[in-house]
């Protein structure tokens, strides 16, 4: 898999210039590979919005380089508008993104921006609401009139209409049910697989980071202190208490397990899965009952 994104010592601040400047992001570097899917974690106020949002110029670094396909973002500042149809941003909360007086011209308004032909953007449009599970009659609706999870879902089929090769997804499931959650992941997971697409999720939720993520970077304070696989990173669990994060439960117990020197596969995160891998050890001998 080739490089799609790369960060080189981000800076952002904000109230520069004032006695009460504030460092957002402070020297952060990642890189993300096309089909990869990159987990964002921290608390609040740890700088993961922010970093977001220069990952497709809508916020521009003090200082650092944002990487696009091996080419800076700001190389040519009258270009990036057209860059962000490659990197596509779904906010936490959809509402900011809807303001059409109808769904079908809410998921229109960026295909159109693109220059795609009208027949383009018809079938984009049905395409896309439809792997996220509404009916085509929502289309004729007012967004205003949704429920908070279908607001979600049509920001993001509004996104996904432009075929970004970047998918950025800030808290993509708060206020969802488990349902909808499933869903959402399935739909994220079907247009990875069909555009080769590369994924950026911010959350809260550890299981879902664990379960989806290729790799993990962990915001603290501004600044990025891990980055790896799910793995390596969890491995870290004990730094990560000390951040005030935690892994999933079942994680940190195959992670001790297997620091006992037990063959047990790391990457299981419900109860099912971590059982199903214990009886597969006992039933080969690696361990006793």
């Amino acid at each position: 898999m080739s490089e799609i994104l790369k960060t080189e010592d981000l800076v952002f601040s904000y109230n520069n210039g004032s006695p009460v400047k504030r460092a957002a992001i402070n020297k952060v570097s990642f890189t993300l590979k096309k089909g990869e899917t990159l987990g964002i974690i921290g608390h609040t106020g740890s700088g993961k919005s922010t970093l977001v949002q220069t990952l497709n110029g809508l916020i521009k670094p003090e200082s650092g380089t944002v990487f696009l396909d091996g080419e800076d973002l700001w190389k040519n500042p009258k270009q990036v508008y057209q860059k962000r149809f490659r990197v596509g941003l779904v906010f936490q909360y959809p509402e900011y993104q809807l303001f059409e007086e109808t769904v079908y011209k809410d998921i229109a308004f960026g295909p159109k921006n693109m220059g795609l032909s009208e027949e383009e953007i018809d079938f984009r449009i049905k395409k896309y609401i439809s792997l996220l599970g509404l009916n085509l009659n929502y289309l004729e609706k007012s967004p205003f009139d949704l429920s908070g999870g279908e607001k979600r879902r049509v920001a993001l089929a509004g996104i996904l209409a432009m075929e970004p090769e970047v998918l950025v997804l800030d808290e993509p499931t708060a206020g969802l049910d488990p349902v909808g959650r499933e869903n959402l992941f399935k739909a994220i997971e079907l247009y990875k697989k069909e555009r080769s697409a590369a994924v950026i999720i911010v959350s809260h939720s550890m299981e879902d980071l664990a379960r989806l993520s290729d790799k993990l970077l962990v915001m603290n304070l501004g600044e990025a202190k891990m980055f790896g696989t799910v793995e390596e990173v969890f491995a870290r669990y004990e730094e990560l208490s000390k951040m005030g994060l935690d892994v999933p439960v079942v994680t940190k117990i195959l992670l001790e397990l297997k620091a006992l020197g037990l063959n047990v596969n790391t990457k299981a995160f419900t109860p099912a899965q971590a059982i199903k891998n214990i009886e597969l050890l006992l039933k080969e001998g690696d361990i006793n009952a």
